[in-house]
């Protein structure tokens, strides 16, 4: 084998290669944040306002794992009254694995049940209304 061919081999094998990972890289899945990305960034200084107000409070919310019973729990701040909203479990990974929840209180807590949840990093993401407010709060947790 001559040098000239040598020379073909090595630049057919670099298109093809170049074909290749140009055809997998096109089939991924890629996953959005949302798939409303504009129309969230318009309402994008309300939610810092709201995580402004979180921030102010006395007694924030609290969001908490408890890995024995696998719960989420959510502790709500002493004084605050008819409250309302949702909590959003998003997994940065993978958006197909994303839950929105109310929020329903019982004594002003919420155990979330995260025995189903793959396990990995989650993003609980908090956004209620009270009387006194509104606000918006998120932690970012390990569920195992």
């Amino acid at each position: 084998m001559n040098w000239g061919k040598k020379i073909a081999l090595v630049y057919t094998v670099f298109a093809v290669s170049m074909i290749s990972v140009t055809v997998y890289c096109s089939q991924l899945d890629i996953n959005l944040v949302t798939p409303e990305y504009y129309e969230k960034e318009l309402g994008y200084e309300a939610h810092i306002a709201k995580a402004r107000n979180a921030g102010q409070l006395a007694e924030p919310l609290q969001i908490s794992y408890a890995a024995g019973e696998k719960n989420i729990m959510l502790n709500f701040p002493a004084g605050m009254t008819d409250i309302r909203g949702e909590v959003n479990l998003y997994r940065p990974s993978d958006s197909r694995l994303d839950k929105n929840i109310p929020v329903s209180l019982e004594d002003r807590q919420q155990k979330i049940a995260a025995g189903d949840l793959k396990p990995g990093l989650w993003r609980v993401k908090v956004e209620w209304e009270s009387r006194e407010g509104s606000y918006f709060q998120e932690k970012s947790l390990f569920i195992q």
